[in-house]
């Protein structure tokens, strides 16, 4: 799937929706709040959920590109390599720098590179732990799917996936109980915060349901191809079940620390998210029919948005509290707004677009 200015026959309105609906989350999650705003408060308080889907959207494009190549004979690694590190890499590279340069180079340390911060604790730049989670998926996706071909073992997918997913939770299990953040919290929740956001939330090796969820939805597409025409047919059902399934399980998670968010919630949360994603594939969709003005625009700038939000609601707190404006009213509601799909439009346009441009066309050559 190209990644246009303009809508065309590529492009999934559908999954635009389910793009700039996970970034929209996740800008709600690092919105400025107050105490008093409880309704906005408990809405945000869910926006990281917004990764999850992320990570459910990511194993099922990318898994099912490389597979739809597989099936014609021209996967290879250095098309992959090239096709999403040139994806991923420069924006998050400048984005990096500009940090650095603002925060000051001691917030930094050598695993920012290599993607490893989220590895032992991650204090700037906190919302790039998803990305050296994708990033490590993108490293190895590749040679898993080579190894599979090569054995034709494409028909133990799903046991591979059911294997990922109960690692994920007996890890998480093992680290709960080593390091107990619900206790912590009992006792200071800011330590208990830490402790859980350092061992259980950030980690590769815990957050891998997402993607193998999505892979898994892949699978489905390539090679269930009259179940997937099932799913295809039933996507109102499809749909309510992400509410079915989600909606108890917002309450169960509400309190990370606690037991059934850290071992069990984000298989539960991706498997919420995978209906979600299913629904939004078919034709028949609401999510396909319903058209929403800018929708197709912020799923284009949901990357750049993701990089620099952050930069954004802290440029507009300093120019709000030097014109005086309320913190929490509407014309600095207005001023966050304008920032945050300005400055991301500028790196889209200026950096991201070029560059995907000239990838396109060393794509052409390999």
């Amino acid at each position: 799937m190209k990644l246009q200015t303009s809508v065309n026959q590529d492009r999934l309105y559908g999954l635009d929706v389910v793009r700039a609906t996970a970034i929209i989350l996740v800008v709600l999650y690092h919105w400025p709040k107050t105490e008093s705003q409880q309704i906005f408060r408990i809405i945000s308080h869910f926006g990281y959920l917004g990764v999850d889907l992320f990570f459910v959207l990511s194993g099922y494009l990318i898994t099912g590109q490389s597979l739809g190549l597989i099936s014609k004979g021209k996967f290879g690694l250095k098309s992959f390599y090239v096709r999403r590190f040139m994806r991923t890499l420069p924006n998050y590279y400048i984005i990096l720098l500009i940090s650095a340069f603002l925060e000051g180079l001691n917030r930094y340390d050598w695993r920012y590179l290599f993607f490893l911060q989220n590895i032992g604790g991650i204090y700037s730049f906190t919302h790039s732990w998803s990305l050296c989670v994708e990033e490590h998926f993108y490293l190895f996706l590749p040679l898993i799917l080579i190894f599979i071909a090569r054995k034709n073992w494409f028909k133990y997918i799903p046991t591979l996936t059911i294997m990922i997913l109960a690692s994920e939770i007996i890890i998480r299990w093992i680290i709960w109980n080593r390091h107990r953040p619900d206790l912590a919290y009992a006792a200071d929740v800011n330590q208990g915060y830490e402790i859980y956001f350092k061992h259980l939330f950030y980690p590769t090796y815990t957050r891998l349901d997402g993607l193998a969820i999505g892979s898994f939805l892949a699978y489905l597409k390539h090679f269930q191809k009259s179940l997937w025409s099932v799913l295809m047919d039933k996507t109102h059902y499809l749909f309510a079940m992400t509410f079915i399934i989600l909606l108890p399980v917002f309450y169960l998670i509400y309190n990370k620390t606690h037991f059934f968010n850290s071992v069990l919630g984000y298989s539960a949360i991706s498997i919420g998210m995978a209906f979600l994603v299913v629904s939004s594939l078919s034709e028949k969709s609401v999510l396909q029919k319903v058209k929403i003005p800018g929708i197709t625009f912020v799923s284009i700038l949901s990357y750049s948005i993701y990089l620099t939000h952050g930069h954004a609601l802290d440029l507009s707190y300093f120019i709000g509290k030097h014109f005086s404006l309320s913190p929490y009213g509407l014309i600095q509601i207005i001023l966050q707004t304008f920032l945050i799909l300005g400055i991301a439009s500028m790196l889209y346009w200026g950096l991201e677009k070029p560059i995907l441009k000239r990838r396109d066309m060393i794509l052409k050559k390999i």
